[in-house]
């Protein structure tokens, strides 16, 4: 996991942030790709193992990415013997990394408050700014509750370029976005 931390820029509340987002995708992907193997279908099976096999491995849980990888060459290489074999590998890799993130992943923190100020967004856009200066990663979670506070003060493109930013940890050009001047520091 050490690797993984470091590609989330060494903080600690990025991967948390991180693995709570790959617990919701994901969190139910050994039952999906059992139902999706009792119907037939194996291309949509595969698609989906080859991506919990690369996000997986991106945040260091090796387990499950050996075991999706292993379902995702099962259905590539034999027939559906092999797939029912390998895919109870997989639900129980999964199964036993979502047991441990419930147990080690401290909860998500609550909401950041508002201040009133000149209408809703006015609050929104104080506390993003900041929270994005400080290279906090709640600045999603901020985005995201206030979203339509916000999409009702700026143009739609220019929210979800300022989305997208933020989603991809370039804070700078989020700030820039708004208008920060400390961005351009």
């Amino acid at each position: 996991m050490p690797a993984a931390l470091a590609r989330a820029g060494g903080q600690a509340e990025t991967y948390r942030v991180l693995l709570a987002r790959f617990e919701n995708h994901y969190g139910d992907a050994g039952a999906r790709t059992g139902a999706l193997l009792a119907q037939g279908r194996r291309a949509e099976t595969g698609q989906l193992a080859h991506a919990l096999a690369g996000v997986a491995g991106n945040l260091g849980a090796m387990a499950v990415c050996r075991a999706a990888v292993g379902l995702e060459g099962a259905l590539r290489e034999a027939g559906d013997g092999a797939q029912a074999a390998v895919q109870p590998a997989l639900e129980v890799a999964l199964s036993d990394l979502l047991a441990s993130l419930r147990r080690h992943l401290p909860a998500a923190p609550a909401a950041v408050p508002v201040p009133g100020g000149a209408g809703p967004a006015a609050g929104v856009l104080e506390v993003l700014r900041q929270q994005l200066r400080e290279g906090a990663s709640e600045a999603g979670q901020t985005l995201a509750t206030h979203r339509a506070a916000l999409a009702a003060a700026m143009p739609a493109r220019t929210l979800r370029q300022l989305g997208d930013a933020i989603e991809g940890y370039d804070y700078e050009a989020a700030l820039a976005m708004l208008g920060d001047s400390a961005a351009a520091d």
